[in-house]
């Protein structure tokens, strides 16, 4: 049975440990971003507004999304729900844990101005997922590093 709930304290080892850092290395292949005072940092503050969650299965983490609030780039009095990262275990992203987290994320985030998610490339999430849920495609993303 799928649970999803705010993250606390006992939670923020795995989603450091876990959560974040297969995020980072396994579906962005960037494991020189694994910093793990940062993210605990993000972490706790993410904690302390609410706005970081996992979903377990039978009491064990097996997903979690994390977003923080930050103000608008053009106007700082509009209030925005960035999510930072989504991420489930491979092994129950057939199930209902994505969808929960999602779910949380949306319910959170009627208390902004704002919310924005983003999808990797090569993430399984089909683009109307977020669409039927009042999401709008803005622009797209380009990333290039200068090593």
């Amino acid at each position: 049975m799928y649970k999803c709930v705010v993250a606390t304290q006992e939670h923020l080892a795995w989603i450091r440990d876990v959560a974040a850092v297969r995020m980072l290395v396994e579906e962005l292949n960037k494991p020189q971003y694994v910093n793990k005072e940062q993210i605990t940092h993000l972490i706790e503050s993410g904690m302390s507004t609410q706005t970081f969650w996992v979903v377990l299965k039978n009491d064990t983490p097996v997903g979690a999304l994390g977003a923080i609030c930050v103000p608008n780039t053009y106007n700082p009095h509009i209030q925005t729900l960035v999510e930072l990262f989504w991420w489930v275990d491979p092994l129950y992203r057939t199930g209902r844990a994505g969808l929960l987290l999602l779910d949380a994320f949306l319910s959170e985030s009627s208390k902004y101005n704002e919310s924005t998610m983003s999808l990797l490339t090569t993430s399984n999430i089909m683009n109307e997922t977020l669409l039927k849920r009042g999401f709008h495609l803005r622009e797209f993303g380009f990333h290039k590093e200068n090593v």
